[in-house]
């Protein structure tokens, strides 16, 4: 799989971790429920979407689950770990002299992969 499939996959992810509905049309995303609605709400598809590139969008979700478990950022690293014992593995995502942002948004998809199996609803629906 490319890279820009793979990040595009991440940011669906990401969006549906946080409530964005984005099988609601063809043409745009349906956001009712996300910290981000007044940003992706009605947003062209074509647009797409930034969480991998942009922090106004990606810590809002780092903000949503450290609410429920425990997020560590350092500057080429992210941790995410679970506050109840062994529900998951540490997620750790280390991107040596990248930006910060090249850590979080791995380790978010990581946790949004987990949390989406096992939960199948957004979390914003269980905080």
């Amino acid at each position: 799989m490319n890279i820009a499939k793979k990040i595009e996959q991440g940011n669906r992810l990401i969006a549906k971790l946080i409530g964005v509905d984005i099988d609601f049309s063809e043409t745009v995303y349906k956001d009712s429920k996300s910290p981000l609605r007044h940003i992706i709400d009605n947003r062209e598809k074509s647009e797409g979407l930034l969480f991998n590139s942009n922090y106004e969008w990606i810590m809002p979700v780092v903000e949503l689950i450290n609410m429920r478990d425990w997020v560590t950022i350092y500057s080429d690293e992210c941790k995410i770990h679970s506050l109840l014992v062994n529900e998951f593995n540490t997620i750790n995502e280390i991107r040596e002299d990248q930006p910060m942002i090249n850590s979080i948004f791995p380790a978010i998809v990581k946790y949004a992969e987990w949390y989406l199996q096992k939960y199948n609803k957004p979390i914003v629906d269980c905080i």
